[in-house]
C-alpha cells in the first residue's frame, strides 16, 4: 500500500485527535457547567476533527480513490472547517470576554498564530522534502487550537441585559 503524502496525513491525524480530546472535554465542561458559549467550541473542536480525519485520509489515499470521490472529499472537508470556525466564532461571540479575564487574551493568542499558521501554509515553506507547508500549518495550527481550547474552557456566556456578570476569579480558572 501507498501513502501518497504520509506526514500530511498524520499530522491531519494529529489535528484530528487533539480536536476530539478538545471537544471531549468541553462537552464535559458543559454538563458541568451548562455554558451555550463552551458547547459552540465543543461542536467546533468535534467538527473540525471529522475534517480533519477527511483529510487526513484524502493526502494519504488519495490514489485509491476516483477522482469524484476525491473531490467530494476535499469539498466536504473545506465544508466542514467552515462550519467549525462559524461555531467558534459563533462561541466566542456569546462568551463573556472582559478586557482582563484570560479567556479573551487565550483567542486574541490563538488568532495572532493562526495567523502565523496561515503564512506559513500560504508560503509553501518546505522546510524537508517529507516536511512540507501542510505538515508545518499543522503543527503550528495545534498551538492555535490549545489556545482558543483553553479560552473555552474558561469561557462564560455573557449575562442577559441588566444582570451582572460571572463573578470569578482568575485564580480559579483552570
Amino acid at each position: 500500500m501507498t501513502i501518497h503524502e504520509p506526514t500530511t496525513m498524520l499530522t491531519d491525524y494529529l489535528v484530528t485527535a487533539f480536536c476530539l480530546g478538545f471537544a471531549i472535554s468541553l462537552y464535559r465542561e458543559c454538563r458541568r457547567r451548562s455554558q451555550r458559549s463552551v458547547w459552540l467550541w465543543a461542536t467546533g473542536f468535534l467538527l473540525l476533527a471529522v475534517a480533519s480525519s477527511i483529510g487526513g485520509t484524502y493526502h494519504g489515499f488519495a490514489a485509491y480513490f476516483e477522482p469524484g470521490v476525491l473531490k467530494a472529499m476535499w469539498n466536504v472537508t473545506i465544508f466542514l472547517v467552515g462550519v467549525s470556525a462559524g461555531f467558534m466564532i459563533s462561541g466566542g461571540f456569546l462568551g463573556y470576554l472582559r478586557k482582563a479575564h484570560t479567556s479573551r487574551k487565550l483567542i486574541i493568542g490563538g488568532i495572532m498564530v493562526s495567523l502565523v499558521a496561515f503564512l506559513i501554509q500560504q508560503s509553501s515553506l518546505d522546510i524537508h522534502q517529507h516536511f512540507n507547508h501542510n505538515d508545518l500549518f499543522h503543527c503550528v495550527q495545534l498551538a492555535a487550537l490549545y489556545l482558543f481550547y483553553r479560552s473555552a474552557k474558561v469561557l462564560f456566556d455573557k449575562p442577559s441585559p441588566g444582570t451582572p456578570g460571572p463573578e470569578t476569579s482568575e485564580s480559579s480558572e483552570k
